[in-house]
């Protein structure tokens, strides 16, 4: 499991684990358990953490403005 931090709905960062499986076709793909609705694809393990802090950011905002709403 890695270890990204992400940024909150705070805008502090927090550590959430992700699970990386490299895929038959050689692409990379995270999720987590931590933040359902994770789900990101990557060439490379680089590309994928950052796909991955860019969904995750995305989902959290999203899960803030409903919350507010």
């Amino acid at each position: 499991m890695a270890h990204p931090k992400f940024y909150s709905d705070l805008g502090m960062e927090m550590p959430i684990q992700i699970k990386i499986e490299e895929l038959p076709e050689g692409l990379f793909l995270a999720t987590s358990e931590e933040l359902p609705g994770l789900v990101a694809q990557g060439r490379t393990v680089a590309e994928l953490v950052n796909i991955a802090q860019d969904v995750a950011r995305k989902l959290l905002e999203a899960r803030r403005d409903t919350s507010a709403a």
